[in-house]
């Protein structure tokens, strides 16, 4: 069905990195459920603080999918898989242990979870759960309830912590950044289209992949769709102005500290009768 490599294919951080979940092996059958109305009025320190629910030597519930009825369950090593994920007896569902506490604890998340099943209704869809499980761990609501309720147990500030993983993230993108820039200076330096018959085949995307053969942090940063907007021909246009202002600066302060300078202007008229004037500046340097 899916086994543990499964999970490997994405660069989002694991929530295993983030927080460390205690275990609860046993076979017993509690329901560690909570109701909607429970959740309403706050849950207690015992329900707070309550080891997930992963028994590893029950027989789990059959549920039966297609015209040939074809026989699929929970499977007890996805508890080792996805760490996050705890079983609820009374709803013979799934639930993620992550966002489900920190809903009752009242920490919410700055963006809205599409799918209510792993906090909610609880999960059951065995045929497709490897996927619905990774969509799930790669979220940014999973990822940022993760961090919140990692900062809750372990009562280190949430703003502190959340400052430095902005930080690091920021980091991270400052180099994949760089990089970008370095390939639009690179092409502009010798004079090549950066765009070429699509923007998928053209120089800035092919030297792209050229760096990120050895920069791990733009191959990841690049990975995600919200950041190709950074590659467009605005962007673009926006780096190249930038790095012609840049120039322009150093000429000005190059002729400013000279001694002798002189400006040479030529104007001339095109064909569609429009004046276009040139201007060339020399100065003598110390050097």
């Amino acid at each position: 069905m899916c086994n543990r490599e499964d999970s490997s294919d994405t660069d989002a951080p694991s929530v295993t990195d983030i927080i460390s979940i205690p275990e609860d092996n046993s076979s017993t059958t509690a329901d560690d459920s909570t109701s909607t109305a429970d959740s309403a009025s706050g849950p207690s320190t015992a329900d707070t603080f309550r080891h997930p629910h992963r028994p590893e030597r029950i027989i789990f519930p059959v549920k039966y999918y297609g015209a040939n009825k074809r026989p699929l369950r929970f499977r007890a090593q996805w508890f080792k898989q996805w760490q996050w994920l705890k079983w609820d007896d009374a709803r013979s569902a799934a639930f993620c242990y992550i966002c489900r506490m920190t809903r009752q604890l009242g920490i919410e998340a700055v963006g809205k979870c599409s799918d209510p099943a792993f906090f909610e209704t609880g999960y059951s869809n065995w045929k497709d759960a490897c996927s619905d499980f990774r969509q799930h761990e790669t979220s940014d609501v999973h990822q940022e309830l993760a961090i919140k309720f990692a900062h809750f147990t372990s009562g280190k500030s949430i703003s502190s912590q959340l400052s430095a993983q902005t930080a690091k993230e920021q980091k991270k993108s400052r180099v994949a950044l760089q990089r970008i820039f370095d390939a639009v200076r690179f092409l502009g330096r010798q004079g090549l289209p950066l765009r070429g018959h699509d923007d998928a085949e053209g120089n800035l995307q092919q030297t792209l992949k050229l760096l990120q053969q050895d920069s791990e942090a733009l191959r990841a940063w690049m990975s995600h769709s919200r950041h190709s907007k950074y590659t467009n021909p605005d962007i673009q246009n926006e780096m190249l102005s930038m790095m012609s202002h840049s120039v322009l600066r150093q000429i000005v302060q190059r002729v400013q500290t000279a001694k002798f300078y002189f400006v040479i202007a030529d104007e001339t008229t095109d064909s569609s009768r429009k004046q276009q004037l040139s201007v060339c500046i020399r100065w003598a340097s110390d050097d």
